[in-house]
């Protein structure tokens, strides 16, 4: 039998009390992190970003690199310019100031940030470099080597909770503490309970930020017996429920199996693959480069594939919903769209409370769908009322109300895992919104509330 929910965040709570009393190992300052960039927190940026440019301007850049000559004509709003300006840099040996690293974009399409490729030339100005670079290239500061790309992730949604290589990661006011495994495994003992990442896959009774709770079975044949006659008693009235529930439970072993046993390994491997050959890019005929482009393309493909699961499983297991306050939610959607093109009309901006990162995933998964599926240019509307936030995503095509049933059913798509729209729905019910579907034209309309 499972502790009730709030049983089970009495316990918590307790296990946080008894952690408040203890000296941790490290502290990290959240205000510390929230000084970064979502660039400089985001694992993803630490590999190539190549897939985001056009293949003729990269290998114009790595000509340039390589010979430091005939540079090649860049408009000043391409993105690779600042790219190009740091190999000239670079070239003709000319020192950059400080603010050249402060503007636009931090990371480099080699993945990393420019301002410790710049550093390695010149080490003297490592320390005023800091704050443009990658946390994963401060580990000294920040311990970031204790996790991996996942529980970074973690880290930048706020989680409460967080199960490192070495430490117990608990977020308190200000500052997240660090806890090593002689300090709160006895804690943890006394409570009767294991953890575990998530990632382990392992059974749970409750997941509470990144980190999977398992409680221990109890001893004693009093409470044997008591369990066996409050089974029998209960017997009937969940054998229904059991039955409704076995095919929701199996599709979830599904999406486990699948990420454990089909994805892990083979993603991996192509990564490394992928690696190699973009190391010799330029040794590649030249009649070979699409086809590693599309190789790229494949390899994020399959990345997506396994965010797509493990984002269904977070909230299946019971996701963080709190909300956060942010100033502009016109801001807020101008950063998600930004890599896509798309029309923006963004009515009255003012100060609303979101849990940003499930609105971000929402609007991601619309967007995108809109663009890889939809017809003609995608024009996004949105509008503030007092209690909500309306998105309009419409494209061109001539879908209308009637066929929003099946597209929110999981595995149930051409493309894909098919848990886009269904993720979207699922998030919308549970945080007090809904999702509709208008048209012709095809107009998804995501609604989410803004209240405390």
């Amino acid at each position: 039998m499972s502790l009730p929910v709030n049983a089970f965040n009495d316990t918590t709570q307790q296990l946080y009390s008894e952690l408040n009393t203890k000296v941790p190992s490290h502290v990290v300052a959240i205000d510390m992190l929230q000084q970064f960039d979502y660039s400089q927190l985001n694992p993803v940026t630490m590999h190539p970003q190549t897939h985001l440019y056009e293949l003729v301007d990269l290998q114009a850049l790595y000509r340039f690199y390589q010979l430091c000559a005939q540079p090649p004509e860049l408009a000043m709003d391409n993105p690779l310019a600042k790219t190009k300006s740091f190999i000239t840099a670079m070239c003709l040996q000319q020192g950059l100031p400080i603010s050249w690293f402060a503007s636009g974009t931090f990371i480099h399409p080699g993945g990393g940030s420019f301002a410790l490729r710049y550093a390695k030339v010149h080490p003297e100005q490592f320390n005023q470099l800091k704050p443009y670079m990658h946390i994963r290239e401060l580990d000294n500061d920040y311990f970031t080597n204790d996790l991996n790309d996942n529980q970074l992730q973690a880290l930048t949604r706020s989680a409460q909770w967080i199960l490192g290589k070495q430490f117990l990661w608990v977020k308190f006011p200000n500052e997240y503490r660090l806890y090593q495994h002689p300090q709160w495994q006895p804690l943890v003992d006394a409570l009767n309970f294991e953890i575990h990442s998530i990632e382990q896959q392992k059974k749970c009774s409750f997941i509470e930020g990144s980190i999977c709770w398992l409680e221990k079975p109890r001893n004693g044949m009093w409470l044997y017996g008591g369990l066996t006659i409050l089974g029998l008693l209960l017997l009937g009235y969940i054998g229904l429920v059991v039955i409704t529930r076995h095919k929701y439970y199996k599709e979830r072993q599904f999406i486990v199996q699948m990420l454990a046993h089909e994805l892990r390994t083979p993603i991996t491997r192509l990564a490394g693959t992928v690696e190699i050959f973009r190391t010799h890019f330029d040794e590649l005929p030249d009649n070979l480069h699409h086809a590693f482009i599309r190789l790229c393309k494949d390899a994020l493909h399959l990345r997506h594939l396994a965010d797509a699961s493990k984002q269904y499983l977070q909230l299946d297991y019971g996701a963080n919903l709190r909300k956060q306050y942010i100033e502009s939610w016109h801001e807020l959607i101008q950063n998600v769209v930004s890599e896509y093109d798309v029309d923006l009309e963004l009515k009255d901006d003012k100060p609303v409370n979101i849990n940003i990162y499930w609105f971000t995933l929402s609007l991601k998964n619309l967007v995108s769908n809109a663009v890889k599926h939809g017809i003609g240019q995608v024009l996004i509307k949105s509008y503030c009322t007092e209690k909500i936030l309306v998105v309009k995503v419409q494209d061109q095509g001539n879908l209308d109300s009637r066929k929003l049933s099946q597209f929110i059913k999981p595995f149930n798509s051409q493309h894909g895992v098919g848990l886009g729209l269904h993720l979207v729905n699922q998030v919308a019910q549970k945080t007090g919104g809904k999702l509709r579907l208008q048209g012709p034209p095809t107009t998804f309309v995501l609604e989410v509330s803004i209240n405390e």
